[in-house]
């Protein structure tokens, strides 16, 4: 079974030609399109930073059963997002343009309180990998619509943190993105945050200043699908 073999493709008789066409139908612009081993190499270096255990292929095409897994695998709720912002942050390339498994780390962490999101990131020594699914995450289009007010958690230390670790990349692309969600102004939202599971808890912990010196960080990519 070829590792990137989706919906469309027999998993069993998939060859790098269909690989090649699988990422162009999903990406508009094909002068982007790397070649098929490259797409091999992508595809292992997600996978190896998955949480150890976790059968992806198995529940690749059902997010919720594979959060169902990492609770089980994983202990403790920071412990499970600590995983996925590690996840997160080894996708293949860009923000914006990236092979549409890389949306399932997205849809994963927002299935989480964006609370426990923020005091996590906050309060953690992140890795280069964390750092980068991060600022991801918080720079993304899906993290603002479904937290309208969830920046407004972000204290002004941890934004420069995750900054700092964006222009390390020196990726223009990323760092218009950071830029624009992470430098905002502060604002108070009424009503804008709600949690997305009654199970979890809300957290008051303060935010705590992360002790973590921005590295350079992995290369990565976007999706806009959520948990339904």
């Amino acid at each position: 079974m070829h590792p990137l073999c989706h919906h469309e493709l027999s998993c069993d008789t998939s060859t790098e030609k269909d690989v090649v066409m699988w990422w162009m139908d999903r990406n508009y612009n094909s002068s982007l399109l790397p070649s098929a081993k490259q797409l091999g190499r992508d595809w292992e270096k997600w996978m190896d930073a998955a949480p150890e255990g976790l059968q992806v292929m198995k529940f690749i095409h059902e997010p919720k059963k594979l959060l169902q897994e990492l609770t089980d695998l994983v202990q403790g709720e920071a412990s499970q997002v600590l995983a996925l912002l590690k996840w997160h942050g080894s996708g293949q390339g860009s923000w914006s343009d990236f092979p549409v498994y890389e949306s399932i780390t997205e849809q994963l962490l927002l299935s989480y309180d964006p609370r426990l999101i923020v005091q996590v990131i906050s309060s953690s020594e992140l890795t280069p990998c964390q750092l980068e699914g991060s600022a991801r995450l918080l720079s993304s289009w899906n993290f603002a619509m479904k937290y309208p007010g969830g920046l407004t958690l972000v204290s002004d230390p941890i934004r420069m943190v995750l900054l700092t670790h964006v222009q390390y990349t020196k990726d223009e692309e990323k760092l218009d993105r950071a830029n624009c969600a992470l430098r905002r102004k502060l604002r108070t939202q009424k009503g804008s945050l709600s949690s997305s599971s009654s199970s979890r808890d809300a957290l008051t912990q303060p935010l705590l200043r992360s002790r973590t010196r921005p590295q350079p960080p992995l290369r990565t990519v976007r999706g806009r699908s959520r948990i339904v």
